[in-house]
């Protein structure tokens, strides 16, 4: 692959987060045999499902120790040999358009130097690189970002942004600091929410946005993700003070991985977290400068504002509160869930004990009925 011309197109999605890239990369995974054979090629090597190895490589020693041990990365083994296999893959692939997706991009690589490495990464087989991000409307990522923040061990209140955490809301600069290593034109900016999506539908839009075959694709059908209601994250932000996400600089096997579908396990008031209108709108318009000029640079041909400010309904809405009825029924439910997986784990264990004293046909139906538990 020396020469430019015999280069495939990437296409690098970076987000931004909570903007929907699971539900991109879990399509993109699905449909991994369709696109390669419309020439279009998502590598396996940077992550099955979601190229985190693309955020750690970048960032270096810089990367998140906590997301080091969730995915289980070797920085020493992923600096030396991750180049090699990504450019064997991808010439191996002989796709005329590679598509790489990690949101932590755009949220972990906040320094020139650390998206210049990424790039230096990515031109070593490509002809061009196209970046897609979405952006989403401030005050709604906000409520979003503190819902998953709570899942993965936050213990604090809903506070706005620090100086740290501006990044995260202010489009125009992250785009720029991206802007300035690929270049303006090769930034592609797309609006989230249903109401900018082409026909409505995300993976459409991305489809669109990245230029992918379309004909033959499978398309998924729409569903809402499931997220946990007001009662249940507040009540998870009071549980993570006892029971953290890590201790010792190791994830806290007393929690285990699974404490959303724990916490979910009940009939609490179903109604998603709220604050108050007023503070929505302080949220917003903090970032009004910021959203002009995203405006003004990528979407010229687009009245202001950059996104749709309707009333959200807040107002005759309560702020969430966690009542003492909902927080016992949480934990009634917290504790259902235990008992039936611990009947669960047992279950496995006695399936694999029976295992080594049946025939070899028997031996087969039992392994596969072990991995469906």
């Amino acid at each position: 692959m020396s020469k430019v011309m015999n280069r495939p197109e990437t296409i690098l999605h970076i987000g931004t987060e909570k903007t929907g890239s699971s539900a991109i990369q879990s399509w993109l995974t699905r449909n991994r045999d369709n696109l390669s054979l419309l020439g279009s090629y998502y590598p396996v090597c940077p992550g099955f499902l979601n190229h985190v190895n693309l955020a750690a490589y970048g960032a270096g020693g810089s990367y998140p120790e906590e997301l080091r041990l969730i995915y289980k990365i070797n920085m020493e083994k992923l600096k030396k040999q991750f180049p090699r296999k990504l450019q064997k893959e991808v010439e191996r692939a002989g796709a005329r358009q590679i598509i790489l997706s990690n949101e932590h991009c755009s949220s972990i690589l906040r320094e020139e130097k650390h998206i210049a490495v990424l790039s230096e990464l990515l031109y070593k087989f490509s002809s061009t690189v196209k970046v897609i991000l979405y952006v989403r409307r401030q005050d709604h990522l906000w409520l979003s970002k503190y819902s998953t923040d709570v899942m993965v061990g936050s213990h604090r209140d809903l506070e706005f942004p620090k100086y740290n955490d501006v990044y995260d809301f202010d489009y125009f600069r992250m785009i720029e600091l991206w802007s300035s290593v690929f270049g303006k034109d090769n930034i592609i900016v797309r609006r989230f929410g249903e109401e900018y999506f082409k026909d409505h539908d995300l993976i459409s839009d991305f489809v669109d946005a990245a230029g992918l075959p379309r004909p033959a694709i499978e398309m998924p059908a729409r569903k809402d993700n499931a997220s946990l209601s007001g009662a249940q994250i507040e009540f998870l932000r009071l549980f993570n003070k006892h029971v953290p996400a890590m201790v010792d600089g190791k994830l806290n096997p007393l929690r285990g991985r699974d404490i959303g579908l724990a916490i979910s396990n009940n009939n609490v008031d179903r109604r998603k977290f709220v604050v108050s209108s007023a503070k929505m709108k302080k949220m917003l318009d903090s970032y009004s400068e910021s959203n002009e000029r995203l405006r003004q640079a990528y979407f010229p041909g687009l009245c202001a504002p950059l996104f749709n400010q309707s009333d959200s309904g807040t107002d005759s809405l309560p702020e969430t509160v966690l009542s003492i009825e909902d927080a016992v029924a949480i934990a009634a439910g917290m504790w259902k869930y235990n008992k039936r997986d611990q009947k669960l784990i047992l279950t496995v264990d006695i399936l694999r004990l029976v295992r080594k004293f049946v025939s070899p046909k028997v031996r087969s139906q039992l392994k596969k009925l072990i991995k469906q538990r």
